[in-house]
């Protein structure tokens, strides 16, 4: 009987080796593949920052001068215009207008806050005309 008893725990054993070496192996392969994914996506960064993109898969990277993030929330070339307001170089679709445009996203016209200020500063050229 106690034979018997000691088969089944080592036959118990076995299959409990059995599993973890195939849940080890499943592990490995996983790790090996990650370990690839991780190695092009750092090949593709470090291209995307030499270029000037955006720099991750999100958009993130770093601004710096002369760069802004769109509505879409990559990060853009900008230029200022003789006034020293600041505009995207080439169009961008804007999420609040809704409209293909190079003005910065917090500078949207449509903003209520913008609205006002474009508001009060055509008041104030209407005043300085009338005078």
């Amino acid at each position: 009987m106690a034979a018997t008893a000691k088969e089944e725990m080592l036959e118990e054993h076995a299959a409990t080796l059995k599993t973890l070496t195939e849940t080890n192996a499943m592990m490995a392969a996983d790790c090996k593949r990650l370990n690839a994914e991780v190695i092009k996506l750092t090949a593709e960064n470090a291209t995307l920052k030499a270029s000037g993109g955006g720099g991750t898969a999100n958009g993130g990277g770093g601004g710096g001068p002369n760069r802004e993030k769109n509505s879409a929330g990559t990060w853009c070339p900008t230029k200022k215009d003789e006034r020293g307001r600041i505009f995207f170089k080439n169009n961008q679709d804007c999420a609040t207008c809704g409209r293909k445009t190079t003005h910065l996203p917090r500078f949207c016209p449509s903003l209520p806050a913008n609205k006002k200020r474009k508001r009060e500063a055509l008041e104030k050229q209407l005043k300085e005309l009338g005078d």
